[in-house]
């Protein structure tokens, strides 16, 4: 009875994982066959000539994926405006910190406490790294920790 009680939930955990994926990448050119072999096939490719990059970023004949648009979005906004943000960021205002503040998913009402919480943390968000990468998750994580930002903003 254990065993197929293990069975029946290994074949309904498995469903999960099915393959619908949108047919790009290195492996999709090799085969296009939906069965076991024909996904093991495509993975194996995928993985052997390492285009994870081009399947991620738009590349490979793949779609963008939205989560990889809007982090795109925000590292390419703090890249080019990093020297105005962390003046904006440290006197907590200023027109690329409310715009930056929409990209993060704060609502306008929630704008005016992102900027003070911001201010408030500036030595933790530029301290350690000026990489922009790095400046964009330690935001993530103060929002995140925030029990206001948490509800305002959508990360």
């Amino acid at each position: 009875m254990k065993y197929i009680l293990v069975a029946l939930i290994a074949l309904q955990v498995s469903t999960v994982f099915a393959d619908n994926s949108s047919g790009c990448g290195m492996g999709w050119k090799v085969t296009k066959s939906m069965t076991t072999s024909g996904s093991s096939t495509r993975t194996t490719t995928n993985g052997t000539f390492s285009n994870t990059f081009g399947m991620t970023s738009g590349t490979s004949g793949c779609d963008y994926h939205s989560l990889v648009l809007q982090d795109k979005n925000k590292l390419h906004f703090m890249e080019s405006n990093l020297i105005p943000m962390k003046y904006e960021v440290a006197v907590g205002s200023g027109e690329r910190l409310d715009a930056f503040g929409m990209m993060m998913g704060c609502k306008q009402e929630s704008l005016g406490h992102f900027k003070s919480v911001m201010k408030k943390n500036t030595p933790q968000i530029f301290g350690h790294n000026n990489s922009p990468s790095v400046i964009i998750e330690e935001m993530e994580k103060i929002i995140s920790t925030d029990s206001s930002l948490g509800v305002g903003c959508l990360i």
